[in-house]
């Protein structure tokens, strides 16, 4: 039971409340840290273990640089079509390159054994030419 103060009508916390308030703001806490060490532990694992791969996709043309964060079993196509999509070109008229061979569509980060901070090169695809 609360009681109430002459002056201002403020609720005055009794002993067994006050009691009650820090018992639980200690249980509150307790599961604030015990949440905090999981985190911390999830955040040590190497980058290795991690399930997703940053890679620069870049244009040498006019030097931008965009950074994709993908799963390694996330297949390059989604990838190139954000990008294509994000620099208004079209998929069909550009070639993706990593460590300087072509990159298909089907293929997965995991397949061509990307790590963190790998860079594709994006580059318009030249095609034909003449004999003159």
């Amino acid at each position: 039971m609360s009681v109430v103060s002459q002056e201002k009508n403020l609720p005055v916390a009794t002993k067994k409340e006050d009691k009650k308030r820090k018992t639980s703001a200690v249980t509150r806490d307790q599961e604030r840290k015990g949440k905090m060490s999981k985190t911390t532990q999830e955040e040590k694992k190497p980058l290795e273990e991690s399930p997703y791969v940053a890679i620069h996709v870049t244009t040498p043309q006019d030097g931008s640089e965009v950074l994709f964060k993908l799963q390694g079993t996330t297949l390059l196509k989604k990838l190139m079509m954000v990008y294509c999509d994000k620099k208004s070109m079209d998929i069909e008229q550009i070639v993706f390159l990593f460590e300087g061979r072509r990159i298909r569509g089907k293929q997965t980060p995991k397949e061509l054994e990307m790590r963190n901070g790998g860079e594709i090169i994006a580059i318009p695809d030249v095609s034909g030419g003449s004999l003159a």
